[in-house]
């Protein structure tokens, strides 16, 4: 069967000695895997419409009961080149192309988490604050997978948490329970993690913001930190595997 959709090329491997071996999120059919057969030839008929993180139109033939699809034709619609040629942004787009790689099992439609994807590599290409734009898209990405973290009330006991009321130490952050714990309920979970009204009340925003806004603000580096390894925590709990990528990511942010 073809199939015609906007795609993102998330992973890209050489396959054999002139084809690729491609990953694409979709706008209609999810996540593809597919071979482009003479993909690397000189005078390949796809061009540079399959390099890492490029924006396309994509054809290909969809077989029943098999992982791989074969690449019939494709287009580009945005290269994201500079993405490419700076180490940073090209780090941060691996990341993000690996937790949708790793994060969704099957070939569930999701134009949501497409144009979520399509969005942050905008703003990576535009100069947007790479880390904040990630920490956006972690708990978007969470909330589309379903696992959401829970922020405005207990997660235990369900008291509205107001974040101005507690002092450093007392919030935590339970992976396994989804949310946030009050003080009361903290022995809920033993090994959630400390969470303090500063970043619950970042992450509260990164929830509900629009993406476009990410670049008013103004974040302490202290606050980076803790959200990152909060969030980190919360995302390795949820895909049950560190992602290659990280390693890349924090040895090209030194």
């Amino acid at each position: 069967m073809i199939r015609e959709t906007e795609a993102i090329v998330i992973t890209s491997h050489n396959w054999r000695e002139t084809s690729k071996l491609l990953t694409f999120y979709t706008r209609y059919f999810g996540k593809v895997k597919a071979i482009a057969k003479g993909a690397r030839r000189n005078k390949s008929p796809f061009g540079s419409s399959l390099e890492l993180f490029t924006h396309l139109h994509l054809i290909f033939y969809e077989r029943e009961n098999r992982d791989l699809q074969i690449v019939s034709q494709s287009a580009t619609e945005e290269p994201f080149q500079e993405m490419r040629e700076d180490l940073k942004r090209l780090s941060y787009g691996c990341y993000l192309g690996e937790l949708v790689d790793k994060g969704v099992r099957g070939k569930e439609e999701s134009q949501d988490l497409f144009k979520l994807l399509l969005g942050a590599f905008h703003l990576f290409k535009n100069g947007y604050d790479l880390e904040l734009t990630t920490r956006f898209f972690e708990l978007r990405f969470l909330e589309l997978l379903g696992y959401k973290p829970h922020l405005h009330r207990c997660v235990s006991c369900q008291r509205k948490i107001v974040d101005s009321f507690y002092s450093p130490g007392q919030l935590r952050l339970s992976h396994s329970l989804g949310g946030s714990l009050c003080p009361n309920c903290h022995l809920k979970d033993r090994e959630a993690t400390p969470l303090s009204p500063p970043a619950l009340s970042l992450m509260r925003y990164l929830q509900n913001t629009d993406l476009s806004k990410l670049n008013r603000l103004k974040v302490s580096l202290q606050l980076r930190q803790e959200l990152k390894s909060v969030l980190y925590s919360y995302l390795l709990f949820r895909l049950e595997k560190r992602p290659k990528s990280l390693d890349f990511l924090e040895k090209n942010l030194q």
